[in-house]
This record gives C-alpha cells, sequence and structure tokens, in this order.
C-alpha cells in the first residue's frame, strides 16, 4: 500500500515538473526572435499583420520592445510589443498614438 502512494506522488512530481519546464518557454536572445514572437502576436490579436509596417525591437531591462513603425513618418501609430527576455512572454501589446 506504501509502495503505491510512494509511486503516485512520484508520478505527480514528474508531472509538476514536466509542466513547468513546459510552460515556462525559451529566453529570447536575439532582435529577430522579438521580431518573430511580436509579428505572430499581433496577427493573432489584431487579426492584421500591418503590412506597410517595419519592426524593430530593443532590449531594455530584461524586456525586448518590439515597435512597429512607418519609415520616415515621426508619429507611428502602429502596435508596440513588449515580450520577457527570460521566456518569451508577452507582457503588453498597445497601439502607440
Amino acid at each position: 500500500m506504501r509502495k503505491k502512494y510512494v509511486l503516485i506522488l512520484v508520478a505527480a512530481l514528474l508531472t509538476i515538473v514536466c509542466c513547468i519546464f513546459f510552460f515556462a518557454g525559451k529566453p529570447v536572445e536575439t532582435e529577430e526572435q522579438a521580431i518573430s514572437i511580436a509579428r505572430s502576436y499581433v496577427l493573432k490579436k489584431y487579426k492584421n499583420d500591418f503590412p506597410e509596417y517595419e519592426v524593430s525591437a530593443e532590449l531594455e531591462n530584461g524586456v525586448w520592445i518590439a515597435c512597429y513603425y512607418i519609415p520616415f513618418y515621426a508619429d507611428g501609430g502602429g502596435p508596440d510589443v513588449y515580450i520577457l527576455k527570460t521566456n518569451g512572454r508577452v507582457l503588453l501589446c498597445r497601439i502607440s498614438l
């Protein structure tokens, strides 16, 4: 009977550890990775890939900030996507005015 409880406990712990690794995400090391995450997120959120906009990303304090902009246009107007460097999670996505 005791072995059964130990096996259940071990299985539960392994499940928890696997879920942590599966949902934790991978670190975002490059600007290209951040832009790729931003593009897919914006497409899902707005149902628009903003084809007339260019995207650039900068790393600030452990957060990638991917900004959509139209070259030579001062006011922006596209989405800004804030992505956590450690796991690629999107923290915030908003249209800049």
